[in-house]
């Protein structure tokens, strides 16, 4: 087994905002000596959108069907926030950190796995993945145990990036959970309040109070809308990047030179990291689940906020309608008792003339 890692380090002269960690020529010399499907090019120095994930087997003249290819860049789910505010980029598309992007080339005759794999350096794909395959800090190679699996199942790695993304997604969403708890926890309690039987002059300054609580409330609910949005789109990407991969992991079982040459403990690893495929697609539908179902109570929420703002202000119209009126009284005796007393006193002032 052969692994690659390639660094993707931040730049605002390339054209996706990243600069990879390999030379031209090198990139060209490993295309060339393993084939690599030229779409791969563009996942290899951080394109930001998802792209189709490509699997596809690669026939030689003598030996149909010899290697497999397979690529696809894996969900983001470790940023919570989009963009990195701090890198001052001249495009805002280029605040986008570049995914976890792999290339796998597997070849039966010569038992042969080949990966390349390229991430952001400010996150935390390769130590994890580094982790997961048992190599330590000091640079310890993988045990023989996981190197076999590795190479018996080549979707095996494939398997492992997808559950650090299914990990990093349960983060994901449960911060979405614990902020929309927050504020909907906030709405509760100022349902819950009864009304106030304060003076006048109180019930109006606790209503401003309760006014700019209610508009925290709100920005707070978009906030979490926001990031409820980006993560059922990333469900959604999620989805359809396992389904492309339990594809491809089914094509490759299905050849009939792999029927014939996968035995024994092989085959149960390819069986098993086919499971593992499907328990994450299937985890990422619950996410999608769960994340849609947040919105719709941040719906609610909002809808409750929105109409205890209406209702103040109505509140308020009413309260100055009734001081206009109580005004508007005053003002009527005033002109009474003017039209009285006016009178004499114009007679009385006649009389001394």
């Amino acid at each position: 087994m052969g692994t690659r890692f390639i660094r993707l380090k931040k730049s605002a002269d390339a054209t996706f905002g990243h600069r990879a960690s390999i030379t031209r020529k090198l990139a060209e010399t490993i295309f060339a000596q393993f084939d690599v499907h030229n779409g791969f090019m563009g996942d290899l120095v951080g394109r930001p959108d998802y792209w189709s994930a490509v699997g596809r087997c690669k026939g030689k003249d003598v030996v149909p069907e010899e290697e497999f290819e397979f690529f696809c860049q894996h969900p983001r789910w470790a940023q919570v926030w989009r963009y990195e505010k701090a890198w001052d980029l001249p495009k805002s598309s280029q605040g986008h950190r570049a995914p976890c992007s792999v290339y796998m080339h597997h070849s039966k005759s010569r038992n042969l796995t080949f990966y390349l794999i390229s991430a952001s350096e400010t996150e935390d794909w390769l130590p994890w993945l580094l982790q997961r395959i048992g190599v330590d800090g000091n640079h310890a190679g993988a045990s023989r145990e996981v190197l076999e699996a590795l190479t018996s199942s080549p979707f095996m790695m494939h398997a492992v990036i997808s559950t650090i993304a299914f990990e990093q997604s349960i983060e994901y969403v449960a911060n979405v959970r614990e902020r929309l708890m927050s504020q909907i926890k906030q709405v509760n309690d100022y349902s819950e309040q009864g009304s106030s039987s304060a003076p006048r002059t109180a019930r109006a300054r606790s209503g401003m109070e309760d006014r700019i609580m209610l508009e925290s409330i709100t920005k707070q609910l978009h906030l979490v809308s926001q990031t409820a949005d980006t993560g059922i789109a990333n469900s959604h990407a999620s989805i359809k990047i396992a389904e492309r991969m339990l594809e491809a992991h089914s094509m490759f079982m299905m050849t009939k030179e792999r029927q014939k040459g996968v035995k024994g403990p092989a085959a149960v690893i390819v069986s098993d990291t086919h499971t593992a495929l499907q328990y994450v697609r299937n985890s990422f539908y619950c996410q999608k689940d769960l994340l849609t179902t947040y919105k719709a109570r941040k719906d609610t929420a909002m809808n409750f906020v929105f109409n205890m703002v209406t209702q103040q202000d109505s509140a308020t119209n009413v309260d100055i309608s009734y001081k206009m009126s109580q005004d508007s009284s005053s003002m009527n005796a005033v002109t009474v008792l003017t039209l009285i007393f006016l009178p004499g006193t114009f007679l009385s002032a006649n009389c001394f003339l």
